[in-house]
C-alpha cells in the first residue's frame, strides 16, 4: 500500500515539475484554432423546399387521381447534375467556374425536394435560388400544357365518335320517362 502511496505522490511531483511542457502546448493549439476559425470566410446554407407540380385526372370510373407532373428525384438529380448552372449563371451574370454547387435531395416519403447551397453573400445565394425556382417552374409548366393537350386532344376524339344524332348517347328530356321511351320505340 505504502508503494502505491509513493508511485501517486511521484507522479503528481513529475506532473507538477513539467507542467509548461503540457500547458504551452494546449495553449498554442487553442490560441491557433481561434486565429484560423476567426479567418475562415463566414459560410451560409441556404435551401428552399420545392414541391412538384400535379394534376388531377378523372379515371373512368369518375374517382379523382392525382398525378405528379415530374418525379421529385428526377428533379433533384437534374439539379445535383448541374443541369441548371449555366442558365442561372447566365441570368444572374455570375461566373460559371465560381458558381456555388447546388445540392438537392428528394425527402424521405414525401414529395419534396429540398436544395441547398453554401454561400458567403445569402444575397447572391437567394438570387441562385429564386432563379432556380424560376427555371424550374418554366419546365414544369411546360411539361403541364403538354398533359393539357393531350386530354384537350382525348375530348375531343370522344366529340367526335358522338354523333351528334346517335340516340345512344341522346340525353332525355327530364320530363321523359322510360315508358315514354318504350313507346317511341
Amino acid at each position: 500500500m505504502e508503494e502505491k502511496d509513493f508511485e501517486l505522490i511521484e507522479n503528481i511531483n513529475i506532473l507538477i515539475k513539467r507542467k509548461w511542457l503540457i500547458i504551452i502546448p494546449t495553449l498554442i493549439i487553442m490560441i491557433l484554432a481561434g486565429i484560423f476559425s476567426f479567418t475562415l470566410p463566414n459560410l451560409w446554407e441556404i435551401d428552399m423546399l420545392i414541391q412538384p407540380g400535379k394534376l388531377f385526372i378523372q379515371t373512368e370510373q369518375g374517382e379523382f387521381k392525382e398525378i405528379v407532373i415530374t418525379d421529385p428525384k428526377q428533379i433533384a438529380g437534374q439539379i445535383n447534375e448541374k443541369s441548371y448552372d449555366v442558365q442561372i449563371a447566365a441570368k444572374e451574370k455570375l461566373y460559371i467556374r465560381g458558381f456555388p454547387r447546388l445540392r438537392a435531395e428528394n425527402l424521405k416519403d414525401t414529395k419534396l425536394v429540398r436544395v441547398s447551397l453554401r454561400e458567403k453573400d445569402t444575397r447572391e445565394a437567394k438570387l441562385i435560388l429564386n432563379s432556380l425556382f424560376d427555371l424550374l417552374k418554366i419546365d414544369l409548366n411546360k411539361k403541364i400544357e403538354v398533359e393539357t393537350k393531350g386530354i384537350d386532344t382525348q375530348i375531343e376524339a370522344k366529340r367526335t365518335a358522338i354523333k351528334p344524332g346517335d340516340q345512344r348517347h341522346r340525353q332525355p328530356d327530364r320530363a321523359e320517362t322510360a315508358s315514354d321511351r318504350r313507346q317511341r320505340k
